[in-house]
């Protein structure tokens, strides 16, 4: 599959996880309308890493399409001085979120590591397709495993105990 054919595919995918964002909005709003801090944040990265990894794809293709010689390494570049703030923002209400597990930071802050340096050995040294390729695959990966996380969660607990969307549906009932 050639490059171009790729990064539509990212930016068709991209797309997909943004609209069932919206899915999620619904599915995971309970009765109160308040969402739990992991929820929030579960919801922004699936967000921003559907709309970051559609931005990259698209960008990347203006680029190749310009006939630009140095478009992978510019792309890497760039990706490393947008996405690593953003992740240092966004990532720093984290410990609050995951009070009781700690997987899933470090199994993200890992993959992001790792791929901050193949960006930095793109750029400088390199210069080729699959590394960035693999940063947008890493953003669609972690939008793919928020909507995952989102739509198995347990529903947050109400006052009573009870899940808001099963007090919903007995309100119903009586």
């Amino acid at each position: 599959m050639q490059t171009d054919n790729i990064l539509i595919l990212f930016a068709e995918l991209s797309v997909a996880l943004a609209g069932f964002a919206g899915i999620v909005a619904a599915l995971n709003r309970g009765s109160s309308g308040q969402w739990s801090l992991s929820s929030r944040l579960g919801f922004l990265t699936l967000l921003v890493g559907s709309f970051s990894a559609l931005f990259w794809a698209v960008f990347a293709l203006i680029l190749l399409n310009a006939g630009v010689a140095w478009v992978w390494g510019l792309s890497s570049f760039l990706w490393i001085l947008f996405t690593v703030p953003i992740n240092l923002v966004f990532w720093r209400r984290v410990p609050e979120a995951f009070e009781g597990t700690a997987f899933a930071p470090i199994a993200h802050t890992s993959a992001l590591a790792l791929v901050v340096v193949l960006q930095i050995y793109n750029a400088v040294a390199i210069q080729l397709a699959w590394p960035f390729l693999v940063a947008i695959a890493t953003l669609l990966g972690s939008a793919c495993a928020a909507f995952f996380q989102l739509v198995i969660s347990d529903p947050e607990p109400t006052a009573s105990g009870a899940p808001a969307a099963q007090q919903a549906d007995e309100a119903d009932v009586e």
